[in-house]
């Protein structure tokens, strides 16, 4: 049994080890780290600790694997039951608590708490079932689109440019939806600048911002990104960037968000888990953002370490 100093950093991820550099920066630190697989996991819910001196959430289970929405579940109370065994909710023993992992898991909550906090975000309607999508439709304006409400559902993302595209669709039988989900009908919001932007998260505050440019004007289904440069969000957008982080409790994660090219209005759409582990290259940026991170993750675990050599 280690003792609590000897603990390794439990690392909630569903990926391929390899394709985060993450692991190499924890290594170079001296930080011991086991991965956390949320869809092949088991833990005792009465047990009294955790064998973790440190629980990283980045609740990154690949979206193509059948079995992720199990392991978003899964991640959902296994941080709950390590939150409830620290003995504080949300405390510092867990990167990322259960808070924003219950946000982030439906696109529903996230619009949900864009709502609460006065955000302007697409116009959107939830659906439960097929017969309501023409409901739906008809209170927005096309061209619309229709996505899963579940982050870990790998269903493509339909757009529709009239009422009529639509109905045909529908009269084919050609939308494919199950009826045991939920499903967003949202107005499709054309990026100026051919650009969506995405604003990485550290702390609570803005680490960097990117502006992803993709070779067609349909973001909704470009499968990678083209392009990506850093740039200098406004004053206003950095604050509601950072009410959206504290109200949201995101430790570490991005927010994206759009530009419409015809009004200049700006609509905030997602929230995600950090990205900063993917192999996107950035034009502009001075810093590699993983040593952030690595950093970050190594002074939470320094201040656990504190508390428990004063108790």
């Amino acid at each position: 049994m280690f003792t609590f100093f000897e603990r390794p950093v439990g690392i909630i991820y569903g990926h391929p080890e390899q394709y985060n550099p993450l692991f190499e920066k924890l290594l170079t630190r001296g930080i011991p780290y086991e991965i956390i697989n949320p869809a092949d996991h088991l833990y005792d819910p009465a047990q009294y600790e955790v064998p973790y001196s440190l629980v990283f959430n980045d609740m990154s289970s690949p979206p193509y694997l059948a079995h992720n929405a199990l392991g978003i579940a899964q991640t959902v109370e296994y941080v709950k039951h390590v939150e409830k065994v620290s003995g504080v909710h949300n405390s510092s023993q867990v990167v990322n608590g259960s808070r924003v992992t219950e946000i982030i898991s439906t696109r529903s909550r996230q619009l949900a708490l864009f709502a609460s906090l006065g955000i302007p975000f697409p116009k959107t309607r939830i659906v439960s079932s097929i017969d309501q999508l023409l409901a739906a439709s008809n209170e927005l304006r096309f061209p619309i689109i229709i996505k899963s409400n579940g982050i870990s559902d790998p269903a493509v993302t339909m757009r529709f440019e009239s009422a009529n595209e639509l109905v045909n669709a529908l009269v084919k039988d050609e939308l494919h939806l199950q009826n045991d989900k939920s499903w967003l009908v949202q107005e499709y919001i054309r990026p100026k600048g051919n650009h969506i932007n995405r604003v990485e998260i550290l702390n609570g505050r803005v680490l960097y911002a990117v502006k992803i440019y993709h070779a067609g004007d349909e973001p909704e289904r470009w499968p990678i990104e083209v392009k990506a440069s850093v740039f200098a969000p406004s004053l206003e957008i950095l604050n509601t960037l950072e009410r959206i982080a504290h109200a949201a409790l995101i430790d570490t994660g991005s927010i994206e968000y759009v530009t419409d090219r015809k009004t200049n209005q700006v609509y905030f759409y997602a929230i995600r888990p950090h990205t900063s582990s993917r192999s996107i290259h950035i034009e502009g940026i001075d810093f590699n953002p993983l040593d952030h991170l690595s950093q970050y993750l190594e002074q939470r675990l320094q201040k656990i370490r504190e508390i428990a050599l004063t108790i």
